[in-house]
């Protein structure tokens, strides 16, 4: 099994995806902004932990959209 590559493309495309600043994709992960832009600009190497990172901010993410899709319905 394979161990999957994050790229500047999937930084970009989850930035878009939640409609994130990079300022604020770089609190999420505790970084600077400066830091993410040179990582999603390519002149910084992508770490290890990122990927990881990632996936717990997405998870983190989904569960807010859902949490406010529910109280939108309620009417709350």
């Amino acid at each position: 099994m394979t161990t999957p590559t994050l790229t500047t493309d999937h930084l970009r495309l989850f930035r878009k995806h939640f409609s994130l600043r990079q300022d604020q994709a770089a609190q999420l992960l505790g970084v600077t902004r400066v830091t993410w832009c040179r990582w999603e600009s390519g002149r910084y190497p992508l770490p290890g932990y990122l990927l990881h990172s990632l996936r717990s901010v997405v998870q983190d993410l989904k569960k807010q959209q859902t949490t406010e899709k529910e109280r939108e319905t309620l009417g709350l």
